[in-house]
């Protein structure tokens, strides 16, 4: 069952016994819901936005720190779209991992630096930076953050358009085709920061 509330309203009709991998935003439902026992823990899973650096307009640090680092509210998202049941957090593994490194202050969120950068790089009122970002459709999560990220970046006076695919068809886009410029992925736990070491490579 790809889709969340399919999940959801099965295990609520006894159609099936179990799920994992519940999005944040039907916790509160699940709590709530008579006859369902939900288990929660700390987990070191992240939610990343991979930026395809070789992608076009993304080669250009300045177009990367505005969109991946400046223009995004991570307290918003925390808050919101997940449900304040994590922290806002900008590194390459969750603050539980082993030799984790705390690199949030390194992005606050600042629209005006990010459209700065984004008018040094070229953009602007006459020529608006504009991509489309493609999400998976099994987790509405994704679609939260999305939705506040469009909306952020709108302020900035950047287009941003959301994609809603298959998790087949996206994991051809984003692994095989390299074809994103920028998505939304829920990273595998990384308890030991030297785990993910491969992803800091430039070649990979």
């Amino acid at each position: 069952m790809p889709d969340a509330n399919q999940r959801l309203n099965a295990l609520r009709a006894g159609e099936i016994d179990m799920i994992f991998s519940v999005p944040l935003g039907l916790v509160q439902t699940l709590e709530k819901t008579p006859g369902v026992k939900l288990y929660t823990g700390k987990t070191a899973t992240t939610m990343g936005l991979p930026i395809n650096n070789q992608r076009g307009p993304w080669k250009d640090i300045r177009v990367r720190k505005a969109l991946g680092c400046y223009g995004i509210n991570r307290e918003l998202i925390a808050k919101t779209a997940l449900r304040g049941l994590t922290q806002p957090w900008a590194s390459f593994s969750a603050p539980a991992a082993r030799d984790a490194l705390d690199l949030t202050a390194e992005c606050p969120f600042d629209p005006a630096k990010a459209k700065a950068l984004l008018a040094e790089a070229g953009y602007g009122p006459q020529n608006p930076f504009k991509f489309a970002m493609p999400i998976q459709n099994t987790d509405p999560t994704y679609v939260d953050i999305a939705q506040i990220m469009k909306t952020t970046y709108a302020q900035m006076g950047v287009q941003m358009d959301i994609q809603l695919l298959d998790r087949a068809t996206w994991v051809s886009q984003f692994v095989l085709k390299r074809a994103t410029d920028m998505t939304i992925q829920d990273t595998l736990p990384t308890f030991d920061l030297n785990s993910a070491s491969h992803t800091f490579y430039s070649k990979t």
